[in-house]
């Protein structure tokens, strides 16, 4: 970054219009500084760096500012944001650097918000900020080194899509107490203090879908009340733990994820009710705990916070190790269907009693020769999904298993596809 300027030198910026110079307000001044508002199109044709205050401020609807390549740079200090968007509609953001601000970009009850093809860095609190949106689009940028990625709260109707973070201290891309949030094809990696992708606070009716998160923390988070949301067709790899679905939780599916490589569990369902885990495959996890792949229990604190009625159904678990799945203790009506359990170093299945046998699980090659416990299984099972040969989880495709449609737009519901009712019904005949 830049040496610190003193509070009374500004650097001008030349910019260029979009429209014809009777309708560029800026026009009239010629240039524009930190902390000006934009009220018109604008692009940019020199950077604008060494701000101590707010970078750039959008003042009016329906405007374009096209970074055109160019960068906006803070101080690193105070609260203040690179490009300020509050209460206005119809914005687009697009194609430059903000760096060293509290927030790269800072919307606020803005509608119809459209920021594509931006980078940010150094961020103390987040690189996008989204705080009472609706009908926002987050697509095809990146975050490095900042307190958080992307952050969503309070909003309904966003789309994250196609974006790449890395670094945060806070996680990935956190989703507070918000509904309609579909979070596709973003990689997010090496926020290892804090989950890669977390639904929380309330937050239900959302997707996560189509993701790669990696050397996370937590891979994919869902806890504190998040409800009725969909986590599917993602791969998290090599983080502590995979996908974990916390206390207080409920009626949410988590179906054909692929998960492997979890210091802790593949898949953690604690405390959580009604929770539908279907058709994931889970290898190699629990190789710092041997907690197993994929566990259904109390939350280890408080024995009462127990985990009941969740359907677990045609899921893969190798190689792990520990159990390849566990039904806790003290719970009830957790129902076990059509799962294979290959290669763990314990059981392959362990079902504490209360647990509903649904048939059809099968173990093998297990460390404990009893190969199940709690339920019946056959022996005969051999890896699935493997796209060639069978038994060895390296020679599954890291591609996602796509299993529901879900609405690429963000302008509609994302659960539109795929209600509880009808994704139990098909799993659990």
């Amino acid at each position: 970054m830049s040496p610190h300027l003193t509070a009374g030198l500004a650097l001008a910026l030349v910019l260029t219009t979009l429209g014809t110079p009777s309708t560029m307000a800026a026009s009239d001044r010629g240039t524009l500084s930190c902390g000006d508002t934009i009220t018109s199109d604008t692009r940019l044709t020199v950077d604008l760096v060494n701000c101590t205050g707010t970078g750039l401020v959008i003042g009016v609807d329906a405007v374009t500012l096209d970074l055109n390549g160019h960068r906006i740079e803070g101080d690193a200090a105070g609260d203040d944001a690179g490009i300020d968007i509050e209460g206005h509609r119809g914005i687009r953001i697009e194609n430059g650097s903000v760096h060293g601000f509290a927030n790269g970009v800072f919307v606020l009850a803005g509608r119809d918000i459209a920021i594509r093809g931006l980078r940010t860095a150094g961020a103390a609190h987040g690189g996008v900020f989204v705080d009472g949106g609706s009908r926002v689009a987050v697509t095809h940028s990146a975050v490095r080194r900042s307190g958080a990625g992307i952050i969503v709260s309070r909003s309904n109707r966003v789309l994250v899509a196609g974006n790449r973070i890395s670094g945060s201290a806070s996680g990935g891309i956190p989703v507070f107490d918000s509904q309609q949030v579909e979070i596709t094809g973003n990689t997010v990696s090496r926020c290892r203090t804090d989950m890669g992708i977390g639904l929380v606070a309330g937050s239900s009716h959302n997707s996560v879908t189509g993701n790669r998160v990696s050397h996370n923390g937590a891979g994919i988070v869902m806890a504190d009340g998040a409800s009725h949301n969909l986590i599917a067709g993602n791969l998290a790899h090599r983080n502590e733990g995979g996908v974990i679905v916390d206390v207080g939780t409920h009626d949410n599916l988590v179906v054909g994820n692929v998960i492997e490589g979890s210091a802790f569990e593949g898949i953690a369902v604690v405390g959580s009710d009604r929770n539908l885990i279907a058709r994931n495959l889970v290898a190699r996890s629990g190789s710092i705990d041997p907690a197993g792949g994929i566990v259904v229990i109390p939350l280890p604190d408080d024995l009462s916070e127990t985990s009941d009625g969740n359907i677990v159904v045609r899921n893969s678990a190798i190689r792990n190790f520990g159990d390849g799945i566990q039904i806790g203790e003290g719970q009830s009506r957790n129902r076990l269907r059509g799962n294979g359990a290959d290669h763990n170093s314990r059981l392959g299945i362990s079902a504490a009693p209360g647990t509903v046998d649904g048939g059809g699980n099968r173990a093998a090659h297990n460390g404990d020769p009893r190969q199940c416990v709690g339920v019946t299984c056959v022996p005969e099972w051999h890896l699935r999904p493997a796209p060639r040969g069978r038994g060895e989880t390296r020679r599954v495709s890291r591609r996602p298993i796509p299993i529901y449609s879900v609405s690429p737009t963000g302008t509609g519901s994302p659960r539109s596809n795929c209600s509880r009712s009808a994704a139990v019904a098909r799993f659990s005949s």
